[in-house]
């Protein structure tokens, strides 16, 4: 995965496998299927420039819990104690995806953007600026490529990229995986990416809506819990130590 291009001989391709992510009431994360858990860092190469470094497998049995509260001290599972009275209630979208979010046309692409869904994880900053930017390009097939390689590389599935013409989705096919996001340069622990074929559940039996790509809150602070909604940063939660830095004033300046 190093360069977000490579995949590694032990992860689990589609293939029609299809696995399950659970939530849990006021709970963890449920998964089970064929699925391959790895660890991955955001780095900053360069100015406007990020990648995601390989950090490697992470032994799991076939089925596992992961810590959806923020607070277990064996991240990034569950220890089936922290989230004792922790409240995980959560948000249910009324609308799908592509209703909620704003679109944008240009360069032969149109573009589906939804906020709400943003990890910050900042893989729409490209070299030549901002995905938005690059729509506005007219006909520039480098900027096209960037466009299409950016919202490839949003881990939430915030930007959904189509063609203009056929309106085909323009993504590869993921590797089934969920992927532990580490965040040194907002020095914070991210979400968890889970990408490929792949069903999430909420609590009440519910199937969220099919995407190839989630991130999913493991800080326990997101407005929109399963979802992340980039809480991690604002409370610089830190995944090695279970713990908060900044929640009471980021409580009173944001909620």
């Amino acid at each position: 995965m190093a360069d977000n291009s490579d995949v590694k001989d032990e992860t689990c391709m589609q293939d029609g496998h299809v696995y399950t992510i659970r939530v849990v009431k006021d709970g963890p994360l449920l998964v089970t299927g064929q699925v391959t858990l790895r660890k991955a860092t955001i780095v900053h190469k360069d100015p406007d420039h990020y990648v995601y470094r390989d950090d490697g497998v992470i032994p799991h049995d076939d089925k596992f819990i992961l810590c959806r509260c923020g607070k277990s001290p064996i991240q990034p599972f569950c220890d089936r104690m922290a989230h004792h009275g922790w409240d995980g209630t959560e948000a249910l979208w009324d609308e799908p995806f592509e209703s909620r979010a704003k679109v944008y046309e240009g360069n032969g692409l149109v573009l589906y953007d939804d906020y709400d869904m943003c990890c910050l994880a900042r893989f729409c900053h490209t070299d030549r600026g901002k995905i938005w930017q690059l729509m506005e390009c007219g006909d520039d097939s480098e900027a096209r490529e960037l466009a299409i390689r950016a919202a490839d590389e949003c881990p939430a599935g915030r930007l959904v990229m189509k063609d203009a013409r056929t309106g085909e989705v323009l993504e590869p096919r993921y590797p089934n995986e969920i992927i532990v996001l580490e965040d040194p340069g907002y020095e914070c622990s991210g979400p968890f990416w889970a990408r490929g074929n792949f069903r999430l559940i909420a609590a009440d039996g519910h199937q969220y809506e099919k995407r190839t790509k989630y991130t999913l809150c493991r800080c326990g602070w997101s407005r929109f819990k399963p979802i992340c909604d980039c809480r991690h940063y604002h409370v610089h939660w830190d995944a090695e130590t279970a713990e908060t830095r900044t929640p009471d004033l980021w409580r009173e300046g944001i909620d």
